[in-house]
């Protein structure tokens, strides 16, 4: 849902100050790409990953995540 997504989004946030210094453009970009994908970034699941680069927020897909998709 929205809210669960909103809430993972916030949690990434809080948990990794350097996605605080990227551009928020950047940010939202990755969150829509794993959106569309229906993968939760950076829990414990492994699925996806939202890492830093400079100012920049990219999205990483993981293996696991990988295998949901094959699955799906």
């Amino acid at each position: 849902s929205a809210e669960r997504f909103a809430r993972v989004a916030l949690t990434a946030l809080r948990t990794s100050p350097q996605l605080q210094r990227c551009d928020p453009a950047s940010f939202l970009g990755a969150l829509m790409t794993a959106a569309q994908l229906g993968l939760e970034p950076n829990t414990p699941l492994g699925h996806a990953y939202l890492i830093p680069f400079k100012r920049e927020c990219t999205f990483i897909l993981g293996y696991k995540g990988m295998i949901d998709l094959a699955r799906r």
